[in-house]
């Protein structure tokens, strides 16, 4: 994917955090991320983040998008 499309979340400290939330030990320390946004080169991101909150088991990822 990252070879055609960008990360919605680079370079913003949100791409460091876990989306998936219910693990449990050993792996809990980890929080990965595996909800994605990604978007073609021609438009760009404007704010990205990972929303830390509601009843899932995944954080939702959010962002805002302009042209190029």
């Amino acid at each position: 994917m990252t070879k055609k499309y960008n990360d919605a979340l680079w370079p913003t400290m949100s791409y460091f955090t876990g989306t998936y939330t219910d693990l449990d030990y050993p792996f809990k320390p980890l929080n990965p991320r595996i909800d994605f946004l990604f978007h073609s080169p021609d438009i760009k991101t404007l704010k990205a983040e990972v929303v830390k909150a509601g009843p899932s088991d995944h954080y939702p990822v959010k962002a805002v998008f302009g042209l190029n």
